[in-house]
């Protein structure tokens, strides 16, 4: 994946020169912090969708306060009232608590709004992974998120849509980031050499191994078939090329006839290219792949990039994600052909929540909406609430409350092998016989570590998608308070993530001269580590522990001293 650090660098690698005449340090610091700011106005096609699915009342989530003032002047306009509001402040390590707790208050059907950026997204989910929707309705605003992490929150997000500005494709950056690639095999260029070896599974000249290609005789195609664009890509190229423009017109403004040599110190050089900046637009190349004809970007006066046009995604119930329409200020909600109004679309995901709220037996297909459950969706006249429209009143019922049993098959279920009497007592005694094992094994550590003295727990999370262990390596002292010592943040293939120390909250000499011994043995002879290599403090370890364990249905603890530790620092946790 290419993302915007390495075009930046490989712009610069590539060939590409952003001096000038101009004095470049007076305003490099601002413009250059402006031009990667990924702020885009998501507030009106977030409300015109809304308004267009029939919604009259919506909360929001947001950081940005900006944006929440925006989000309330455009709901007044489109007669939609403001619910809940929650300001969640950036970067901070309990949002994704704040935003559990605001979601787990919702009422039932309850739209919500969350205007937020990527890297906040992904921070809250890891709070959500066992969040069960109240029947809500997501509508999340932001750009560059990888659509494909959808899937894998599809409890939190099944049945909403994503409001995305559309950025206009750079077919023309692609060749020419391609022809950076294919010129790396002739030339010594490090850093886009390790970029190939890396992406494309390749080693430099080397011919001798089978099954690894020769990086240097990677044809465009293959070169082509791999690369991605990260869509942060689109912002910074653009503003580049924004900023290139902006500067030259200010100097040709400024120097006369003879731009490329001269020296200009102007006072008010940053605000007369930031005008020049809001004065620019970008018509898409609407020729290229997955283009959008129409779709311009412009630059405000404070830096911020907007997009005229936005893709509104809607997300199935599988965590699937397909382009329903897109959105423009002067056209409006536009849905793609042959897709169902707007209002049909929310109508039929609510009953189809509804409807998976039945549970079935085994064996059985549930292929049509069973007798009980319509009677049950007619006697839900708040779910109702959210779809009244004409096309929902007239759903055929009849037919299926005169027919039992319709949509119902039913199916003889029979094991596909089995096992006699005898193999299955075998079974059951060769189990029994390890579980002994493993518990005296158990109980026989935990008297060794008793014994002297030194005390390593580990932390195993419940399965998970992506898992990781956190080893806490620590002692007792003669108060029997329980110290930490280290603690390492591990990857489930044992590769180190991070390593910290933990100073103590007391000088070591108050130790008694056991707990120095223990101490000094542990320090001394396991790590070599001294006390005071850092001075990390339980904060830190608290948000390690809470990052490690944030995809964690429960967290096993050896050892009661640690449990009381981890309880007392992080009480959300469930340990056993």
């Amino acid at each position: 994946m290419i993302d915007a650090v390495m075009v930046e660098n490989l712009l610069v690698f590539g060939g590409f020169d952003m001096n000038s005449g101009v004095d470049w340090v007076i305003f490099k610091e601002k413009i250059c912090i402006k031009k990667v700011c990924p702020h885009v106005e998501k507030q009106q096609p977030l409300v015109t969708v809304g308004k267009n699915l029939g919604i009259t009342a919506m909360s929001l989530i947001s950081s940005c306060e900006h944006s929440i003032k925006k989000f309330g002047e455009a709901a007044m306009q489109h007669h939609i009232y403001i619910g809940r509001i929650l300001e969640i402040p950036k970067h901070s390590r309990i949002i994704g608590d704040v935003v559990k707790k605001f979601l787990d208050e919702s009422e039932a059907n309850e739209t919500i709004g969350l205007l937020l950026e990527p890297e906040e997204i992904y921070t809250i989910v890891q709070y959500l992974r066992n969040y069960k929707s109240n029947n809500n309705k997501l509508l999340l605003g932001t750009i560059g998120l990888n659509k494909n992490f959808l899937k894998l929150w599809k409890n939190v997000f099944n049945g909403g849509y994503l409001i995305e500005p559309h950025m206009a494709e750079l077919p023309d950056f692609r060749n020419y980031f391609l022809n950076v690639l294919q010129s790396a095999q002739k030339n010594d260029n490090k850093l886009v050499k390790e970029y190939i070896s890396t992406t494309y599974d390749c080693n430099w000249n080397n011919t001798e191994v089978k099954g690894i290609d020769d990086c240097s005789q990677l044809e465009i195609k293959q070169l082509a078939g791999k690369l991605q664009i990260d869509l942060e890509v689109t912002f910074v190229v653009k503003a580049v090329s924004a900023f290139s423009a902006a500067v030259f017109l200010v100097q040709a403004q400024l120097c006369n006839e003879n731009p490329l040599n001269c020296s200009v110190s102007h006072t008010n050089l940053q605000q007369d290219i930031l005008a020049t900046l809001s004065q620019l637009s970008f018509t898409s190349q609407h020729d290229a792949p997955f283009e959008l004809q129409g779709t311009t970007l412009h630059i405000t006066h404070d830096g911020q990039l907007v997009s005229n046009k936005y893709i509104i995604y809607h997300i199935q119930n599988n965590g699937d994600v397909s382009v329903a329409g897109w959105y423009s200020n002067d056209q409006g909600l536009v849905l793609n052909h042959g897709y169902p109004s707007s209002q049909d679309l929310f109508a039929s995901h609510t009953k189809k929540t509804l409807f998976s709220q039945e549970k079935h037996g085994r064996g059985f297909e549930m292929d049509t909406p069973s007798k009980a459950t319509i009677n049950e969706l007619i006697n839900k006249e708040a779910a109702l609430e959210s779809f009244q429209d004409a096309k929902v009143k007239d759903i055929p019922t009849s037919e299926l409350l005169n027919n039992e049993g319709s949509g119902v098959d039913a199916r003889r279920v029979t094991p596909e092998s089995s096992i006699t009497r005898a193999w299955a007592t075998v079974l059951v005694a060769t189990a029994a016989v390890g579980t002994f094992i493993a518990i005296y094994v158990d109980i026989l550590q935990d008297l060794v570590d008793a014994y002297n003295g030194a005390k390593h727990s580990s932390i195993k999370m419940a399965p998970a998608d992506v898992s990781e262990t956190i080893m806490l390596q620590s002692f007792i002292d003669d108060s029997k308070e329980f110290i930490v010592k280290e603690l390492i943040v591990l990857s489930v293939c044992g590769t180190l993530l991070q390593h910290w120390v933990l100073k103590p909250s007391y000088v070591i000499e108050e130790l008694s001269t056991t707990a120095k011994k223990q101490s000094n043995y542990i320090v001394n002879k396991l790590h070599g580590i001294p006390w005071d290599s850092s001075d990390v403090y339980y904060s830190l370890l608290e948000s390690l522990i809470s990052h490690a364990t944030t995809r964690a249905e429960t967290v096993y603890v050896k050892g009661a001293e640690k449990k009381k530790f981890l309880a007392k620092c992080m009480p959300c946790l469930r340990l056993t």
